[in-house]
């Protein structure tokens, strides 16, 4: 099951980092599966106090997790525009998308790369 939206990446690696299935998180959380599973998955937005229970219980950053919660709230209901009203560039919605998957070597590496391809265009 591949975790979709900001906060269903932020999810799923804070889920793996804690070596819980997201079937025991729902269970412990009081949650239905399905519905953990379709915030996972991007398809639904956790309310807020799901957030600050996740972020808790996860050792999730609650203030980003519930940035994250809002941009996937605003991109579901409002597409680019939702994206544009938090001054984001809809065009690094896929990168922001598999950015909380990689290590933060492996995101120093993709900076490094795009901050090469700038000075390449410059000089060039």
């Amino acid at each position: 099951m591949t975790p979709g939206g900001r906060f269903g990446q932020m999810l799923a690696g804070a889920v793996q980092k804690k070596g819980i299935s997201l079937r025991d998180l729902a269970v412990q959380l009081d949650y239905s599966y399905e519905q953990m599973r379709k915030i996972f998955l991007g398809t639904s937005s956790p309310s807020v106090l799901l957030v600050k229970e996740l972020a808790k219980r996860l050792g999730m950053d609650r203030e980003e997790a519930e940035q994250a919660a809002t941009a996937d709230r605003l991109q579901r209901r409002f597409g680019k525009a939702g994206l544009k009203a938090l001054g984001r560039d809809p065009r690094l919605a896929a990168l922001d998308a598999v950015a909380a998957l990689l290590s933060d070597k492996e995101l120093q590496t993709v900076i490094t790369v795009a901050r090469g391809l700038v000075k390449a265009r410059k000089q060039g």
